[in-house]
């Protein structure tokens, strides 16, 4: 319904502003995490690994060989 196509439609917003926020070696994963609300490391971590398959670390690495690109994570309809 409606909701599911908003809830996507937020999900998938929030997932590309954080991989473009890890993309910069100047923000550390801590001020991402607190920016978008985390309370803690380990719930980013958990965040990140359901929605992307790797935690913060391993997915700024991703980021910057190249290996990933935001427009992969979309919500399924």
């Amino acid at each position: 319904g409606i909701w599911r196509t908003c809830f996507c439609l937020v999900t998938e917003t929030k997932n590309q502003k954080i991989l473009s926020r890890l993309s910069y070696d100047s923000i550390s994963i801590k001020e991402i995490a607190h920016e978008f609300g985390f309370l803690s490391a380990s719930s980013f971590n958990k965040y990140c690994k359901c929605n992307f398959g790797y935690n913060p670390t391993e997915l700024k690495k991703q980021i910057k060989e190249r290996r990933i690109e935001s427009s992969v994570f979309q919500c399924i309809k």
